[in-house]
């Protein structure tokens, strides 16, 4: 046994995995329904995993990096925990980057007004253009 797969096989057993999907996409779509900022340290070890980053599992445990630390990482932090191929560095700080975008856009589109069915079908906009002023009313009293 390589210590690749027995360091990712010690975090899977905290994702219960059914018998219809792989592991590894059972724990992606597990790790997709929380907020990455909020991850444990063996949530972001389960991640690195899935993203195929299984040779530096063990970094996240020995450096704590939680799901918050992990969005706050640079180039150089990566450097210092030990990984020091150029590539493997790009790589992961791509990832990170996507997986923080990601979420961001995610809460974004959460909270974006949207336009009702009945507005829609009445060809009426219940959100104002952000472009567009609304006319100036003037009452007179």
């Amino acid at each position: 046994m390589t210590l690749k797969s027995h360091s990712c096989r010690k975090v899977q057993h905290l994702t219960p995995t059914p018998t219809t999907t792989s592991s590894l996409t059972h724990t992606l779509l597990f790790l997709k329904k929380l907020d990455a900022s909020d991850w444990t340290v063996e949530e972001t070890q389960r991640w690195m995993c899935v993203i195929g980053f299984e040779r530096y599992f063990h970094l996240a445990e020995q450096h704590e990096i939680t799901g918050a630390i992990l969005g706050e990482l640079d180039d150089e932090d990566i450097m210092e925990m030990g990984i020091v191929k150029l590539g493997h560095r790009k790589a992961l700080l791509k990832k990170i980057h996507a997986l923080f975008n990601e979420a961001e856009n995610v809460k974004q589109d959460a909270f974006r007004p949207r336009r009702s069915s009945f507005d829609i079908v009445m060809g009426k906009s219940s959100i104002p253009h952000p472009h567009h002023s609304t006319p100036n009313t003037r009452r007179d009293t």
